[in-house]
């Protein structure tokens, strides 16, 4: 999760709800969701992603908050916002996120506390290595593809009793992770940038059932190359 980001985007909506380790939320006995399909969009036009996070109708979106613009294609029911380098999808049915932004090199040496946070190697490899070398997160790391792209899939959850004293690990950027959530994270090599793509539930019991909605947002994204030009047809959601 992003800290600020999430903060505007859950406010704004009016969704935001954290549950202390052991406490279900209400969500919890809710269904899973069945994923809605999407329309199928017109071959040049994109949504742009707003940077006013809140609902945002199906179809297919184009951002420029990473540098390198991406597009993906999102079902009715995600809400979002984009907040240069970062971006953020909301599900709340089974309450999750899928985000990615732009690895700056900012991690911490200590998850448990927020002032290591300082800059490093901004490479793939020395985040993946800082990564799943924590004691607070239990990882595992497969080779895999996104978007075509070469990359490395981690998956993590907080170890037991991780920073007691703290509500949440401080990981990368403004990115930390509660003690409830369940993360999976794409570490792409996209052509001179490493983008880091997440998805989250906010209770690791939920992840597989948030994936239902999560899986074709992620299936559907496209590393598409430079900033969209400004001569390309972008519909801009009301």
């Amino acid at each position: 999760m992003r800290h600020p980001r999430r903060s505007a985007l859950a406010i704004a909506l009016g969704l935001w709800v954290v549950s202390a380790p052991g406490i279900a939320s209400a969500q919890a006995s809710s269904p899973s969701p069945a994923a809605t399909s999407t329309p199928a969009p017109d071959s040049t036009t994109y949504l742009r992603l707003p940077r006013a996070p809140g609902p945002l109708p199906a179809g297919r979106y184009r951002t420029d908050a990473l540098g390198p613009a991406v597009t993906f294609e999102l079902a009715d029911g995600w809400q979002g916002v984009a907040a240069p380098p970062h971006f953020e999808l909301y599900w709340a049915e089974v309450p999750g996120y899928v985000g990615a932004s732009a690895f700056d090199g900012r991690m911490a040496s200590d998850p448990c506390d927020p002032t290591t946070l300082a800059p490093g190697d901004a490479t793939a490899s020395a985040f993946i290595a800082w990564l799943t070398g924590l004691a607070a997160l239990e990882t595992t790391v497969t080779p895999t593809t996104f978007a075509g792209l070469p990359a490395t899939l981690v998956e993590a959850n907080t170890a037991f009793m991780a920073c007691p004293t703290m509500g949440h690990l401080t990981l990368w950027g403004d990115f930390g992770l509660y003690p409830t959530e369940a993360l999976r994270v794409w570490v792409v090599d996209a052509e001179g940038s490493v983008i880091i793509v997440t998805a989250e539930s906010e209770q690791a019991r939920d992840f597989d059932a948030f994936l239902v909605a999560a899986q074709p947002v992620l299936d559907s994204m496209a590393i598409a190359g430079p900033p969209l030009p400004d001569d390309v047809a972008v519909a801009t959601p009301l």
